[in-house]
């Protein structure tokens, strides 16, 4: 499993790339400055790594001569213009993208890189696949006033999130383990989406995660913090699990 160092000084972008790369199964550390990234090269080389052009303390490019023709460095500016192009190709950058990104920007530069295979839905998927994908979301939005509910979320078969909503449960859990958690249910949804599983619950400490392969391959993820809110997580997984019954909203009672 590849493994992605991110470095950007911006928090809700460190996350933003966390939980996209976690769809994909990647395994993923971030820093925030040049010398923490400096540090966890040091420990533990990745095979990719995402990079800031600017950071508290220094250019980003400096990161990319410095790992040239050892690990390729995917470059992210918010500032992407000729000047700016010529100087990350100069530095021997493996390429630049602009934000804001999409989550299919990244994980298609990610692949590409990496040499990962992306599955794209088969041609059966394109039937009705607006109206199931519209009903699939509208019926994730109910589940957003469950007490014990840290998130949820409804990816596409090719990785691509369709839904994601975040719940009363997440004010108990700290930035830091939530992160944790989206992490490993990338690396789980990861393992559903080849097949290897199809149907998963998991006790992650203070937390259970409920992970679902639906009828046209989408992927369900429910993380809970109440052990009788995994009662009701269940049931709604299998409700969407079953294609004769059809997308239905569970409320808790």
């Amino acid at each position: 499993m590849s493994k992605l160092l991110i470095v950007d000084d911006s928090l809700s972008v460190r996350k933003a790339l966390e939980r996209i790369l976690g769809t994909r199964g990647y395994l993923t550390r971030s820093a925030a400055s040049l010398a923490a990234a400096r540090e966890v090269l040091a420990e533990e080389p990745p095979d990719l790594v995402l990079c800031d052009l600017v950071l508290p303390d220094g250019d980003g490019l400096e990161i990319c001569a410095e790992l040239r023709g050892r690990i390729p460095v995917l470059c992210i500016s918010a500032l992407v213009d000729a000047e700016v192009r010529e100087r990350v190709a100069a530095a021997g950058a493996a390429g630049l993208l602009a934000k804001p990104f999409s989550a299919e920007e990244i994980l298609e530069a990610v692949d590409a890189r990496l040499g990962a295979a992306t599955e794209r839905p088969g041609p059966a998927l394109a039937i009705g696949l607006d109206e199931r994908t519209a009903s699939l979301q509208a019926s994730l939005q109910t589940v957003r006033d469950w007490p014990g509910l840290v998130f949820a979320a409804l990816t596409a078969p090719e990785g691509r999130v369709l839904a994601e909503v975040r719940g009363g449960g997440a004010a108990d859990v700290p930035d830091g383990r939530a992160a944790e958690l989206l992490q490993l249910a990338g690396r789980i949804v990861h393992e559903v989406r080849s097949g290897t599983v199809h149907h998963m619950v998991l006790e992650a400490g203070d937390a259970r995660l409920v992970v679902d392969l639906l009828a046209e391959g989408e992927v369900l993820v429910l993380c809970v913090t109440s052990r009788i809110l995994l009662g009701m997580a269940l049931l709604y997984s299998r409700r969407l699990r079953d294609p004769k019954r059809g997308p239905k909203a569970w409320r808790p009672h």
